[in-house]
């Protein structure tokens, strides 16, 4: 089964070609991996604990063991919006009041989100390194 998916944003057409059975397959991968990573990293908070704590909790875990994000959409939006040319971006800028960034579904992430929410690395993979997805998208 296959199917082709297309959207518009500020004028750029956006298409990506899939296999279900790929995107099953890494689904799976990725259920596989988080079950063994967070198994590995308990964290103990007291079900009565105020948001406060839990928040302090979070970024003791974020502390001692690295988040790396396998996903966010900031590379492909430079890519999209900037075409590559990262000299005329001030990457320390709150893309939530920047056009065209503050305008798309698909930039949820900034540096100094990034920087707040403790991301160690980010992983961003050209999309031909994915079998499934169809060369001629790149």
């Amino acid at each position: 089964m296959s199917g082709v998916r297309q959207w518009t944003m500020e004028g750029a057409e956006f298409s990506s070609t899939y296999r279900m059975e790929g995107m099953y397959s890494v689904m799976v991968v990725m259920a596989a991996a988080a079950g063994c990573s967070c198994s590995a990293l308990p964290v103990r908070v007291s079900p009565h604990a105020s948001h406060e704590e839990r928040l302090q909790a979070a970024h003791n875990l974020l502390s001692e063991s690295p988040l790396i994000d396998g996903h966010n959409d900031l590379a492909w939006n430079v890519r999209m919006f900037l075409h590559n040319k990262l000299h005329s971006f001030n990457l320390s800028s709150d893309l939530t009041r920047e056009k065209p960034w503050m305008n798309s579904p698909f930039s949820h992430t900034d540096l100094p989100r990034l920087r707040k929410g403790q991301v160690a690395a980010q992983v961003s993979l050209p999309i031909f390194t994915q079998p499934w997805l169809d060369r001629a998208v790149v």
